[in-house]
């Protein structure tokens, strides 16, 4: 699996102290606008890419998504997105997301923000290429940077 960062103590230590860090999406001056880009998430299968410590995951889960996947190349990332999260209904992957395989018509939303890294900047791209037919007929991707 590639280096990742967030992997390294001192920068997740401080990672850590932000604020989108601490509040979750409350936290992230974008949250508003990408709300506003979403479907209603009502029973839909959500696989959020990398999910960070989990915010995303567990909003779609509040607000009515059948199941979401989180998917983040961080140890650390899943770790506090794992002990921050009750809902067996959302589950966390270790996976470096270029290299992802999903099974075919898995998903009715793919979400993903801030997730572009010097090791992968041209990954939405390779995903959708890549992972069209695990995406339900009709389905959503939205990914911001």
């Amino acid at each position: 699996m590639p280096y990742n960062i967030y992997d390294n103590p001192d920068f997740f230590e401080g990672y850590s102290q932000f604020r989108r860090s601490r509040e979750g999406l409350a936290g992230a001056p974008e949250w508003p606008t990408l709300r506003s880009m979403l479907p209603p998430l009502e029973g839909l299968r959500v696989l959020d890419m990398g999910c960070g410590f989990g915010a995303f995951a567990r909003w779609a889960r509040e607000i009515g998504a059948a199941s979401v996947l989180g998917v983040d190349l961080s140890e650390n990332m899943l770790a506090r997105a794992r002990a921050q999260t009750q809902d067996p209904k959302v589950t966390y992957y270790l996976a470096d997301i270029e290299n992802l395989e999903l099974p075919d018509a898995s998903f009715d939303l793919v979400y993903s923000t801030r997730s572009k890294s010097p090791s992968a900047p041209n990954w939405p791209m390779k995903f959708i290429a890549r992972h069209f037919f695990s995406l339900q007929h009709g389905s959503s991707f939205r990914c911001t940077d």
